[in-house]
Parts: C-alpha cells; sequence; structure tokens
C-alpha cells in the first residue's frame, strides 16, 4: 500500500506538494491524509497490535511525505528505485514480523 502511494506521489509530486500544504491548519487534518491514515490503520489492526496500529500508520506515512520525497529527489539526489527499495526496508523493519505481507 505505501510503495503503491510513494510511486503516485512521485508521479504527480507537484500536486501532492499542494495538496498536502492546503485547506487544513494541519496537514494531518486533510481529507486524503486521513483517508490514508485510517485505511492503513485499518489494515494494520488486522495484522498486528490494533493499540499499536493508529501510530505506525501516522509513522508510515510519514515516510511518503511529499515533501520528503521532493528532498530525497532533489537535494540527496536517490532515484525512484532507491527511494522504494529504502522504503520497502522502512516498513519492513518496523512491522511485526507476522505483519510483513
Amino acid at each position: 500500500m505505501l510503495d503503491a502511494l510513494a510511486r503516485f506521489k512521485l508521479d504527480n509530486l507537484s500536486l501532492y506538494l499542494v495538496l498536502e500544504e492546503a485547506g487544513a491548519s494541519s496537514p494531518y487534518e486533510s481529507p486524503s491524509y486521513t483517508w490514508w491514515h485510517t485505511t492503513l490503520r485499518d489494515s494494520l489492526a488486522q495484522c498486528t497490535d490494533a493499540e499499536r496500529a493508529g501510530f505506525l500508520a501516522r509513522a508510515l506515512l510519514a515516510a511518503v511525505r511529499a515533501d520528503l520525497i521532493a528532498h530525497l529527489l532533489t537535494v540527496e539526489r536517490l532515484s525512484v528505485e532507491e527511494i522504494r527499495t529504502r522504503l520497502a526496508a522502512h516498513v519492513h523493519s518496523v512491522l511485526p514480523a507476522d505483519a510483513r505481507r
């Protein structure tokens, strides 16, 4: 799920940079973020501790913020594939072994 979101943001980076900053006083209150958080939290709650799922969803979504992706592409000069590889490694490192699918 995060890889799909990262790929979409990579393909539409300019749009997502605006969307994540527009509207609500916090990017964490935008309708897009709320939808992704709820969807990811609910998925994680099925395969890990439900009490931990909300925080874990927020921490994982932070790894695919558009401003971070833009920084990784332009400042750190990572390729799209390297970003995706590092994201997968990050997810693998924070999820319990039985939740890694």
